[in-house]
């Protein structure tokens, strides 16, 4: 039988009995609150009023505590109460700001800033800040491949790889007057070339379409030397792939008088070469070929002669030194491997052996000792899905920023991913001896096709 209880308002509310669910009375008033607790020895949450009529929530040991409800001062039911809690909610950011953040994550295709910009003049302005787009670039970090540069019926000419909708036209990134030179490098948005005339090398930007043409140092002069482009940006946080207005670096090196390498390092910022850096040559003779690899600030060049030697140039400290490659890895066929980057950044390679895909790795163990280790093995048949016997396999080319090996078989190119194990034909590609890719964000106002970008403004 329940009992009422008054209160100084003459209001109650009833008492149960005992029950293995115990629950939470409250007795409001017209002046104060008040928590009536049924006679139980199991410890429920208790409400405190604090001088100003606050009510605060203690808990207190209990095998079973429930959330209760308190009256404020002025009668107002503050209900779902679970102790206090000294931090406030976060408040929101401004329409501005949640803008920016949502635009930060439009995908890095090639229409995706293009498209938004139709949409207002708001959203253009967000996109064409440099502030934003350098926050684009370092929310995505690496650059997508646009393609790769190689020759064909004696021109350099432009191969694009992105999957539909996203297609460039081949003619989009033409080097113009440039397509009949040497082919060099290419690098961080820059095509490097060799110039007819001697003693002069030329940095190409296919997004811009500019060129800037450089005097080589006379020890180069009429020799044959490898050289490497590259993005200069020292500034922190700065994303490789939006470089087309930041200072760049050009490195040669060639084999010199009695087998000795040889560097140097031009500077756009000063407009100079540093002076010849070198190095001693190894005991079983060196030839300087293939095409060179950045991994991390390090530059890597096959010396194939023999001796399985590898040509390493420091970018930080200037550094020419000559390292020992796999000594089971034969590097007499230029086409069979390529200095690729492995995991943790170490610098790796890529070879073909038989039927299989080698991939190396260089690391220095406990004692400080650089070895090389196998670091996996593939069957490059079942992951080109090639059923024929016979079929001649070679490495054509590498993308640092996507770690993605170019095959060539039978004149079909094939792009591999030996991290992911993924592969995919290339549709419309020809023989080619090496391939140079193209990395590189596609900055808004500029043209995708050899027309406008499709993108107009509207609003």
């Amino acid at each position: 039988m329940s009992h009422l209880h008054p209160d100084e308002g003459g209001a109650g509310m009833p008492s149960r009995r005992r029950s293995g669910r115990l629950r939470s009375q409250i007795h409001a008033g017209d002046e104060r609150s008040g928590l009536a607790h049924p006679r139980t020895t199991r410890l429920r949450p208790q409400i405190h009023a604090n001088e100003d009529g606050a009510g605060v929530t203690s808990h207190r040991r209990g095998k079973r505590l429930r959330p209760q409800t308190r009256a404020s001062k002025d009668g107002d039911d503050m209900s779902g109460l679970r102790g206090t809690s000294p931090e406030q909610p976060a408040s929101l950011p401004d329409n501005q700001d949640m803008l920016w953040e949502i635009l930060l994550r439009l995908p890095q295709d090639l229409y995706s800033l293009h498209r938004a910009s139709a949409v207002c003049k708001q959203w253009r302005g967000i996109l064409v800040d440099p502030r934003f787009l350098c926050l684009f670039h370092a929310h995505h970090r690496k650059p997508p491949l646009l393609g790769f540069f190689h020759y064909s019926s004696k021109q350099i000419v432009f191969k694009p790889v992105l999957a539909p909708p996203d297609c460039i036209t081949p003619g989009r990134f033409s080097l113009g007057h440039y397509s009949n030179h040497i082919l060099l490098d290419s690098r961080h948005g820059r095509v490097l070339v060799k110039g007819l005339q001697l003693g002069e090398v030329a940095v190409c930007d296919p997004i811009t379409s500019k060129h800037h043409r450089v005097s080589i140092p006379p020890e180069f002069n009429g020799r044959l030397f490898k050289a490497a482009v590259l993005c200069a940006a020292s500034n922190q946080g700065h994303v490789h792939g939006g470089c087309h207005l930041c200072p760049f670096k050009v490195v040669l090196v060639m084999i010199y008088s009695e087998g000795q390498p040889i560097a140097s390092v031009y500077s756009s910022e000063t407009a100079t070469w540093s002076g010849l850096i070198s190095t001693e040559p190894p005991h079983d003779g060196c030839f300087l070929n293939g095409r060179g690899t950045l991994v991390g600030n390090v530059l890597y060049w096959p010396l194939n002669m023999r001796g399985h030697n590898i040509l390493e140039f420091d970018l930080d400290t200037q550094n020419l030194t000559v390292i020992k490659g796999p000594p089971d890895m034969h590097m007499i066929d230029l086409h069979n491997f390529h200095i690729i980057e492995a995991e943790d950044g170490a610098v790796g390679l890529a070879g073909v052996s038989c039927l299989k895909l080698l991939l190396w790795q260089r690391k220095i163990d406990c004692q400080g000792i650089p070895i090389w280790f196998l670091w996996k093995t593939i069957s490059w048949r079942k992951l080109l899905k090639i059923t024929k016997k016979r079929q001649w396999l070679k490495v054509v080319g590498y993308d640092e920023d996507n770690n993605v090996i170019l095959f060539d078989v039978h004149d079909v190119i094939y792009m591999v991913q030996p991290k992911s194990m993924q592969a995919r034909k290339l549709d419309g590609t020809r023989f080619t001896c090496r391939c140079y890719t193209f990395t590189s964000f596609y900055p808004l106002g500029t043209s995708i096709d050899d027309g406008t970008n499709g993108a107009e403004m509207s609003g």
